[in-house]
């Protein structure tokens, strides 16, 4: 639920944004990408955190990118 949450307050201009602002924070957007899902969303880190996969799947589902 918090994923599905996040995802509609973050749009992808938001995101954007943040990495823009706040560049000491977020070099890269998928530092942005990982703050909102809590997880890892790409296949090399899936095995880094428990139920990565479910986080990624539901990032795509919803287009968090």
């Amino acid at each position: 639920m918090e994923i599905l949450i996040k995802a509609e307050m973050y749009s992808s201009d938001a995101i954007d944004t943040l990495v823009k602002d706040f560049p000491k924070l977020f070099s890269q957007r998928d530092h942005v990408i990982r703050l909102i899902t809590n997880n890892y969303i790409y296949q090399d880190d899936l095995g880094k955190r428990v139920l990565a996969k479910l986080s990624r799947d539901i990032s795509r589902e919803y287009n968090i990118k």
